[in-house]
């Protein structure tokens, strides 16, 4: 049974919920075009087109046109919000190519298409929209307009050469506007945590990234998004009209050969968005879903969403491997734990000199202080024969040890307190310091007649590293050091029994310090889970000799999301 149980959970089925809408383009769509000679011709259409529409898990509808020309790549663009504003130009924009790459047309000029056509499919790609659920909204954002940006002058023999080249701050600067701007966001767990501002600025490309993680679940982070600057990838230089030879209005890239003046330029992330939150009832976190946008010249705006109801709690399932083939390991068959997390202080800031008494910060950009805390329950499934545990003897004394009690633990609540977090995100690692407390149930067997449930409680201090090469899977390596204590302990007493701990084949008082080290993978499967694989080693903090190993398989879902769609 228990083979068939594991088994069961291993080959538990990957439901990846994809839905793609599919529909074939009338050739009345586009009425007529104009050739170079400026003559009106009707088109005549040889091939068929058809528009497929996926939504994707950043809540994009992706739009793909397709030709039954063969030798044509298909067109592909990206709608968010689906409004029929931004649809019906970037439809006219890639139908158009399309249809000129398929039936051979070399010039296509002012296009006339018939909008009612466009309309009603419009109208099939919303009602294939809204077969998601309905999420709260939780803001607005929008690309502003006028990007300012300060260039700052060269060093050079055309009237600057006393500029102190070792002082950014005080050195004379331009501002000058980005231009084609184009933006980038990703968001994840109360933070912006990628922006990339790409543009030209005095016909120059350029482009910009954030160091760290951008707090977004209070309006205190909105407000602070003025001490958050965006950094250019390589150094600039302005070389004012003055210079002999140089042309005003000009960025060149810094070479390290020239003996130039020349920073990285920056531009403020408040000039970048207008983040316009949506005021609810108990509407206090402001951060929306796990999502990707792109703002650019024809999409400036867009909204964020809170994600759906069916999603808020997410559990996992796990099953030992060693308890499979182990008749005497209690860990349990089936151990299933849930969690949510909620971020109360998402404000990070560039490490100073103070923070480097902490190691992790030595390979870190940012640190923040008490970001969350994270609520826990765990439900272990111990086999009938092993319910309960039965005392250890050594020298004609029976015995519990804490290290068995905790063991056989089949209930525990509690809670994580972040203390410090720190970030790296060119090193792809996050660092953890928490502490918490759980309460927990074990069940002990002074005899077949008289069973107990005791009631416990474990402090803790955790360190976690969580490295992401990438958001399809990811490893975390932590150690727990706790200290566990039996509430009812003089139960144990009073029924004769001993508590103790054994160390070096000799038992004394019992030790109530123990360390928990845990490897973990994932890997994201879908939208709708996860796969997992840990290993966990529990062992006595003054002899690691007596301990504990778990190895786990597991598999999440949320709690409240039917199998597919919800309709």
């Amino acid at each position: 049974m228990k083979k068939l149980a594991i088994l069961f959970i291993l080959m538990f089925p990957i439901i990846i919920n994809a839905q793609t809408f599919s529909a074939s383009l009338s050739d009345k769509i586009l009425r007529s075009y104009e050739d170079n000679a400026g003559k009106s011709v009707k088109p005549a259409i040889k091939f068929s087109y058809v528009i497929e529409a996926n939504k994707k898990e950043t809540d994009y509808i992706e739009i793909t046109l397709k030709s039954s020309n063969d030798d044509v790549t298909d067109e592909v663009f990206s709608l968010k919000p689906l409004s029929i504003d931004l649809f019906k130009p970037k439809f006219q924009l890639h139908y158009s190519k399309i249809v000129k790459a398929s039936e051979g047309i070399q010039a296509m000029q002012n296009l006339d298409y018939n909008d009612a056509l466009i309309s009603i499919l419009f109208a099939k790609l919303i009602s294939f929209e809204r077969t998601e659920d309905e999420r709260p909204v939780v803001a607005n954002i929008t690309l502003l307009d006028n990007i300012p940006i300060k260039v700052y002058y060269a060093n050079n023999s055309g009237g600057n050469a006393n500029i102190n080249c070792k002082s950014k701050k005080d050195s004379p600067y331009k501002v000058k506007f980005l231009e084609e701007a184009r933006l980038e966001l990703t968001f994840y767990s109360g933070f912006i945590e990628k922006v990339e501002l790409a543009g030209k600025l005095m016909d120059n490309p350029v482009r910009f990234s954030n160091l760290f993680s951008i707090g977004i679940s209070s309006s205190d982070g909105i407000r602070k998004f003025s001490n958050h600057s965006l950094e250019s990838f390589n150094s600039y230089f302005y070389i004012p009209e003055t210079s002999e030879g140089a042309k005003d209005d000009k960025i060149l890239r810094h070479r390290s050969s020239m003996n130039q003046c020349s920073w990285t330029l920056d531009v403020n992330f408040s000039d970048i968005i207008d983040y316009d939150r949506e005021i609810d009832i108990n509407a206090n976190d402001i951060s929306p879903e796990p999502t990707k946008l792109v703002l650019d010249a024809i999409q400036k705006t867009t909204k964020l969403y809170k994600p759906e109801s069916t999603k808020l709690f997410e559990a996992i399932v796990y099953s030992d491997f060693f308890g499979v083939f182990d008749d005497k390991n209690p860990n349990g068959i089936i151990q299933t734990e849930v969690a949510k997390k909620f971020y109360i202080n998402t404000k990070r800031k560039q490490n100073k000199w103070y923070s480097y008494i902490l190691p992790p910060a030595w390979y870190s950009h940012a640190i923040g202080l008490v970001e969350y805390v994270n609520l826990n329950a765990k439900f272990s499934k111990i086999e009938e024969n092993n319910k309960f545990l039965k005392a250890e003897q050594l020298d004609d004394v029976n015995y519990f040890s804490p290290l068995s009690i905790k063991q056989h633990e089949s209930f525990s609540i509690g809670v994580d307190i972040n203390l410090v977090s720190f970030e790296n995100q060119n090193k792809k690692i996050n660092t953890f310091i928490d502490f918490g407390w759980n309460y927990g149930r074990s069940g002990i067997e002074f005899s077949e007649e008289d069973q107990i449930f005791l009631n416990t409680i474990t402090g803790s201090a955790n360190i976690a590293f969580h490295i992401i090469p990438e958001k399809r899977y990811g490893f975390i390596a932590n150690n727990r050091i706790s200290r566990f204590m039996i509430l009812n302990d003089d139960l144990i007493k009073a029924n004769s029994f001993s508590l103790k701990s054994l160390k070096n084949g000799e038992l004394e008082d019992p030790n109530k310090w123990l360390n928990s080290s845990q490897i973990e993978f994932y890997l994201n499967t879908s939208s709708t889970g996860k796969l997992f694989i840990r290993y966990s080693l529990v062992s006595d903090l003054k002899d690691f000799d007596n301990n504990f190993s778990q190895f786990q398989f597991g598999y999440s879902f949320f709690i409240l999301q039917q199998n597919g769609k919800i309709k």
